[in-house]
C-alpha cells in the first residue's frame, strides 16, 4: 500500500484546497498573534536605519484564516489596545489567488468595504514578491502563521545575492526575501509546528546549503529574540484511559538586523 502525502509547498495543492475551504485556522486562534503584533508595534524600532513612524504589517500565507480581519479589528482601533493604524497598511499575501479572493470577500462581508491590501505573490520568487509590493515600502511587522512550515516542505531554491546564483533551503530563501522587505529592527512573528524551524540562523548543524548560508550571509539578517512554547489545547486529553502526551507549538519572534544584503 502506497501512502499519499500532501505537498504543502505546492501551489496546485493550495489552489485546489481553497476552491472549497472557506475558513481554517492553523495551529492556534487569532488572538495569540494579534496581541503579539499590537505589542510589537508599541515598541520603538531598534534599527539604526529604521523609519520610526513605520506601522506597516505584512501577513504572509494568509490563506482562509480569520487573522486578517482580526488584525484590522485589533490594529486599526484607537482604543482597547489598538494602535490606530490605517487598514491600508495591512498587506495580506498568498500565492493562491483563490485565497486572496476569499479574503477580500470576507473583509467586505465583515466591514462593508475592502481597505486592507490583498496581493498574490510567490514568497520564494523575488521578482514575484518585489513586483507586487510598493517600491521601497518596508514593513514593521511580518506575521507568519505556519507559512514557513508549509514552505519548508519544498525543495531547495535558487536565489540571487550580489549577482550570484545560490541554492539554499526554502526557509532560508524566505528569510532572505523577508529581510529585503523589512525595516531594520522589524519583528517577524512566527507561529510554527517546530521550534527548530530557524535553526539554520545559528549556522550550526547539517543543513542542506549551509555553506551557501555562510557565503551569502543569510544568517546575519535575522536574530531570534524570543521563543515560547504554546500548548495545544486538549493535546493531553484522556482517551480510553490512556493519557496522550502534551503537544506544543512554537511562537517565535525574529528581529531584523542592520546587516544589508
Amino acid at each position: 500500500m502506497t501512502l499519499r502525502t500532501k505537498n504543502f509547498s505546492s501551489q496546485s495543492f493550495w489552489d485546489a484546497r481553497f476552491e472549497t475551504e472557506e475558513c481554517f485556522e492553523w495551529l492556534a486562534d487569532t488572538p495569540l498573534l494579534t496581541d503579539k503584533c499590537a505589542s510589537a508595534l508599541s515598541l520603538p524600532l531598534r534599527g539604526a536605519r529604521a523609519d520610526p513612524t513605520s506601522t506597516r504589517v505584512l501577513h504572509i500565507g494568509c490563506g482562509t484564516s480569520r487573522l486578517a480581519n482580526a488584525l484590522r479589528l485589533k490594529l486599526c482601533a484607537s482604543e482597547d489596545g489598538g494602535v490606530g493604524m490605517a487598514a491600508c497598511d495591512i498587506v495580506n499575501l498568498d500565492y493562491s489567488s483563490r485565497a486572496v479572493e476569499r479574503g477580500e470577500k470576507a473583509e467586505e462581508a465583515q466591514f462593508g468595504d475592502v481597505q486592507m491590501a490583498w496581493v498574490v505573490a510567490n514568497l520564494l520568487d523575488w521578482d514575484s514578491l518585489h513586483g507586487c509590493l510598493a517600491e521601497g515600502a518596508l514593513f514593521r511587522i511580518i506575521l507568519d502563521k505556519s507559512t514557513a512550515d508549509a514552505i519548508s516542505c519544498g525543495a531547495n531554491v535558487t536565489v540571487s545575492i550580489n549577482s550570484q546564483q545560490v541554492d539554499v533551503e526554502p526557509v532560508a530563501a524566505l528569510a532572505l526575501h523577508m529581510a529585503r522587505v523589512a525595516e531594520p529592527g522589524a519583528a517577524w512573528i512566527v507561529l510554527s509546528y517546530s521550534k527548530s524551524r530557524f535553526d539554520f540562523l545559528n549556522d550550526e548543524g547539517d543543513h542542506a546549503g549551509t555553506s551557501a548560508f555562510a557565503k551569502c550571509s543569510i544568517t546575519k539578517l535575522w536574530k531570534l529574540v524570543e521563543q515560547v512554547d504554546v500548548k495545544v489545547e486538549d493535546s493531553a486529553e484522556k482517551k480510553d484511559f490512556v493519557h496522550a502526551p502534551e503537544v506544543f507549538h512554537s511562537l517565535m519572534v525574529l528581529e531584523r538586523t542592520d546587516f544589508h544584503i
